[in-house]
């Protein structure tokens, strides 16, 4: 006879607690085998399991490959090379009996302009370019998207937004992203790069522009950023 597994009315407040916990702090619990046990690990450039999976401290690790970054390994434009690189972190999991291998993500989406910059239209020495008579004149910068909203929007709950820094504000095109799109219950990051201008109050406008959500303070950075600069911003926001 097969024996019938535990569902939630089964369990005492004991177990029910555990299943929160985890058995370890990279394992979870499996309520005496009524629920299938598996194994984490941080990443994504590698493994990094800690010997002892107590703890969360990753100072006293396993001894596994470092793997390029994804943002490298993009710029290669080798789908077989990719292909090879998860097969084999997938293999340095399996040896080392971990079922799910951790790694921020995410989705982009970009805002194009209906009728798309130039070069020539963003040179803002010129007088008479695009975006200086924009920067000079209010009423055209209402800059109309080919889209403004990101399908399944409603099930993101962190937003990124990303843009140039114009003038002291946000690059305009991006206002019409904020004034489109309901950010209740999101918790939304401004950044954005600039050669010289602070991120100044370009976040807070947006902000009043969207009306809703939970608006962080942002971050700017300079033109000569690296990745390192960006992922310890990430860091600090507790992302990865």
């Amino acid at each position: 006879m097969k024996e019938k597994r535990k569902t939630w009315p089964d369990l005492t407040d004991e177990q029910k607690i555990k299943l929160i916990m985890g058995a370890d702090f990279w394992t979870n619990y499996d309520a005496e085998s009524a629920i299938y046990r598996f194994v984490v690990s941080d990443g994504p450039v590698g493994l990094r399991q800690p010997l002892d999976r107590m703890t969360a401290d990753q100072h006293d690790c396993i001894k596994s490959v470092a793997y390029p970054s994804f943002q490298m390994l993009s710029q290669t434009w080798d789908p077989a090379l990719a292909y090879e690189m998860g097969k084999s972190l997938g293999n340095d999991c399996i040896e080392q009996k971990v079922d799910i291998l951790l790694a921020p993500g995410g989705d982009l989406f970009e805002l194009t302009p209906v009728d798309p910059y130039t070069p020539e239209n963003l040179r803002w020495t010129d007088e008479n370019s695009r975006v200086v008579r924009e920067y000079e004149n209010e009423n055209l910068r209402d800059i109309e998207l080919v889209s403004a909203t990101p399908e399944n929007w409603e099930n993101y709950e962190t937003v990124f937004i990303g843009y140039p820094i114009w003038w002291g504000i946000a690059a305009w095109p991006v206002n019409g992203f904020a004034e489109a799109n309901d950010f209740t219950g999101k918790t939304v990051i401004p950044f954005c790069t600039s050669s010289s201008s602070g991120l100044g109050e370009s976040g807070r406008l947006l902000a009043d522009l969207a009306g809703e959500g939970n608006w962080l303070t942002g971050h700017r950075f300079r033109s000569s950023a690296s990745e390192n600069d960006v992922r310890d911003w990430l860091g600090e926001l507790g992302v990865i």
